[in-house]
């Protein structure tokens, strides 16, 4: 299974059966996460569900601001169209899934030597102690060469050698 780096967020338009639009933020934030599981916050004017929707819209073709209160007036349809996408391109894909299947993809692969894909950037910045911000911006191939560095010094300490071997030609 492939994951998708962490990444600057992106923003879904989508049409709606009115014929608007409603532009999602498809990435969110782990700010996002933290302000949808405050227990103690109110929720006006709807429940859980909501509260997410409107965290992640950036915009609307409707005349008003996006608010809790402006959601209520829209039609069904165009909520429950703005809800699939929100369930299809961003709940599916927040890794929240089986925590217990993550941690053992995490174990194996630290104890082989192999950051699983969906931690490379987690495993940078705890070995590096750059800010999310500072590997957003490096040059990509300070990125890559740091990468190497940390996997040739993993490979080293652990008693490893690095013999490389050619490429053969044909089968």
């Amino acid at each position: 299974m492939r994951h998708a780096p962490l990444t600057a967020p992106t923003v879904a338009r989508i049409p709606l059966p009115s014929g608007g639009w409603w532009d999602l933020e498809t990435t969110p934030r782990w700010k996002h996460l933290r302000g949808w599981v405050v227990e103690d916050a109110p929720i006006p004017g709807g429940g859980l569900a909501e509260r997410v929707l409107m965290s992640l819209t950036v915009a609307w073709s409707f005349p008003d601001q996006v608010t809790m209160e402006s959601l209520a007036l829209r039609e069904p349809a165009d909520t429950a169209a703005a809800m699939d996408v929100l369930r299809a391109r961003v709940l599916s894909r927040l890794g929240l899934e089986d925590p217990a299947r993550l941690a053992e993809e995490l174990f194996v692969g630290l104890a082989t030597g192999r950051v699983p894909p969906q931690f490379v950037e987690v495993h940078l910045m705890a070995q590096t102690g750059w800010s999310w911000q500072t590997l957003l911006e490096a040059p990509v191939s300070v990125v890559e060469r740091m990468a190497l560095y940390l996997a040739v010094r993993r490979t080293r300490e652990t008693g490893g050698n690095l013999r490389m071997e050619e490429a053969k030609d044909g089968p």
